[in-house]
């Protein structure tokens, strides 16, 4: 019956063992998977970044020239009365 007692026990021991070695395991993915999740997040950062200055970069003379057109919509619609 001890025999039978200290195998339950070694087994039982080998198993605390291989779940703390998979617990572990699963700590260190969960680790790579936030560095991940982070990284991604200033990636997509820098990609709105960027995008927002390439959006201004190109609207910036085209808003200019309707602020150009106003004007001179003003100026005509002045003069005619």
């Amino acid at each position: 019956m001890e025999e039978r007692l200290a195998r339950v026990e070694t087994k039982v021991d080998a198993l605390a063992n291989a779940n703390k070695i998979q617990f572990e395991q699963v700590r260190e993915d969960i680790k790579k998977l936030g560095e991940g999740y982070e990284q991604g997040l200033k990636n997509i950062s820098n990609q709105i970044k960027e995008l927002n200055q390439s959006w201004a970069a190109k609207w910036w003379p085209h808003e200019l020239a309707l602020k150009d057109h106003a004007r001179r919509i003003t100026a005509l619609e002045q003069n005619r009365d």
